[in-house]
């Protein structure tokens, strides 16, 4: 995994997400049907992670995948490593650890398409109020 003060790259965080096929190794009941879990899924560099809340526990499932299949998700979703994953409608209810849960503790992550700083501003007048001018 990734060690505490590295800096990774991040795709996407969904919540609440979907995926599909829901299949092993996600998790399903005894008979093979879906269980109804709330789902949040994060695309870093090197993985996907699926992670669920089971009562007061949350349970996550990591899979290798390579920076090229991770570049090819949105901030919305996609294709990656045999699943379509994407957003899901409803509440966040009952998913309150979900929600605040973070995934790699004290790992830096960034978003893969924030735009990088550019060089070429003047840090003498960047963020500063344009001089006006009057045409007479």
């Amino acid at each position: 995994m990734y060690e505490p003060g590295q800096t990774v790259k991040r795709y996407c965080s969904i919540f609440p997400a979907s995926a599909t096929p829901w299949a092993p190794p996600l998790p399903v009941l005894r008979n093979g049907e879906a269980q109804s879990v709330m789902l949040r899924i994060v695309v870093t560099e090197n993985y996907l992670t699926f992670a669920w809340q089971a009562g007061q526990t949350v349970n996550r499932l990591d899979i290798p995948v390579t920076e090229e299949e991770a570049a090819q998700i949105g901030s919305t979703g996609g294709q990656i490593a045999g699943f379509t994953i994407g957003r899901r409608g409803g509440c966040r209810c009952n998913a309150n650890l979900l929600n605040g849960w973070d995934p790699f503790p004290g790992v830096n992550l960034i978003d893969a398409g924030a735009a990088a700083p550019s060089s070429t501003r003047d840090p003498a007048t960047y963020g500063l109020v344009p001089a006006r001018y009057s045409r007479v």
